[in-house]
């Protein structure tokens, strides 16, 4: 008769002929360091216990990766995160698929983000430099600066209060667009300026103080 023989490794690695890692698998302990060029960045996910796979591109980049773990709180709460991204070119991730519970809240759904033109492991090499400044308005510009081109663009999903709602962004982050449904029917569509105020609602007798008119975020 013949049996089953599991695999079991801390870590797995998939390789191409020339040993260049195209895909890892991972458990909690063993998350790989983020990689762009073929150069690890030690340290950017100090204390991420989360168990996955992880896809890199023939140049030697992250490119993606699923990731999931959970852990129990003090309090007995359960939190638990899944998702699955990808990545452009040499930067970060540009399309997110989320699940995440905490204390019994529940948030799921699709982010889409704008992502600079620079490499993102110029980013990576300036951040150490950027930490060892002392605090001030310098510190703060250089940060800022390392933020600029980023921006989420698009947000579809359920929020925590059983809200099914849709965000269209600007290319600064701002929301612009926001159509909703609450849990119990209630449903919105707003349109909103460049400082996040509503200028045109649907249905157009919701007050401002009304829950449902909810907020820019």
């Amino acid at each position: 008769m013949d049996a089953t023989v599991p695999i079991e490794s801390r870590r797995i690695n998939i390789v191409d002929a020339d040993g260049r890692v195209r895909l890892a698998l991972f458990n909690a302990e063993e998350m790989p360091d983020v990689i762009q060029g073929g150069v690890a960045y030690p340290g950017r996910r100090q204390g991420d216990r989360m168990a996955g796979l992880m896809f890199y591109d023939a140049h030697g980049n992250e490119c993606g990766g699923l990731i999931f773990g959970s852990t129990e709180t003090k309090e007995g709460h359960i939190e638990q995160g899944l998702s699955l991204t990808f990545d452009a070119f040499q930067q970060d991730q540009v399309v997110q698929v989320f699940s995440v519970d905490e204390a019994g809240e529940r948030r799921f759904g699709v982010r889409m983000v704008d992502r600079p033109a620079r490499p993102l492991r110029e980013d990576l090499e300036r951040w150490p430099e950027i930490l060892g400044m002392p605090d001030g308005p310098a510190k703060d510009a250089a940060i800022a600066q390392l933020h600029e081109g980023h921006a989420q663009r698009v947000f579809l999903g359920r929020e925590s209060d059983g809200t099914a709602e849709m965000r269209l962004h600007d290319g600064t982050g701002q929301v612009r667009i926001r159509l909703a449904v609450a849990e119990d029917g209630h449903s919105r569509l707003e349109f909103l300026d460049a400082e996040g105020k509503v200028v045109y609602r649907l249905p157009p007798d919701l007050p401002e103080s009304d829950p449902r008119s909810g907020s820019a975020g």
